[in-house]
């Protein structure tokens, strides 16, 4: 399923690259298997793991869920340990990654608010034991290995191609 088509052709060498959006609440995949005198196209991951098969969602949660500090779930799969397990989810896990500047500012009221006190920004402490690198690290892991997953199951001969160019893959 196709989310965009180019009216350039593409003129390099065969390879796939995938985009990652990754924002504070939700995070999106694409991807193009860019091939010399084609026009590319670029695809979105619409089906996650714990989605309903027919869902169609291009966006999962950004969550990373943790035992032990190590990496149990992420995304929709981490968003069951939010109710039972809530301190081992690395949640709004971007926002470390403010200056503490920022991280202890005092946000104004809403506009139109009657209120004259200022709000802080409150940022949600990661899992104990995990680093931000650490969620990152297997935040980024999960969305990669997933979109192979996606790639292979969606492309016409996609394990082959994937084979082929997986340590050219760019990010």
């Amino acid at each position: 399923m196709a989310g965009f088509i180019s009216e350039k052709t593409y003129h390099g060498q065969e390879k796939i690259v995938i985009s990652m959006d990754i924002g504070t609440t939700q995070t999106a995949v694409s991807y193009s298997h860019l091939i010399p005198q084609s026009k590319p196209t670029v695809n979105m991951v619409t089906q996650w793991p714990g989605q309903a098969a027919s869902s169609g969602a291009a966006k999962i949660r950004s969550l990373v869920g943790y035992e032990n500090a190590v990496r149990k779930a992420c995304g929709e799969e981490a968003s069951e340990m939010l109710f039972e397990d809530r301190e081992n989810v690395a949640i709004w896990f971007k926002l470390n990654l403010h200056p503490d500047s920022i991280k202890n500012a005092s946000i104004p009221p809403p506009y139109g608010s009657n209120s004259n006190q200022s709000l802080r920004l409150e940022i949600p402490s990661l899992p104990e034991g995990v680093t931000i690198n650490q969620v990152y690290r297997d935040f980024l892991n999960y969305l990669f290995r997933h979109t192979e997953e996606y790639f292979i199951e969606r492309t016409p001969g996609g394990a082959a191609i994937w084979k082929r160019l997986r340590h050219t893959v760019e990010i």
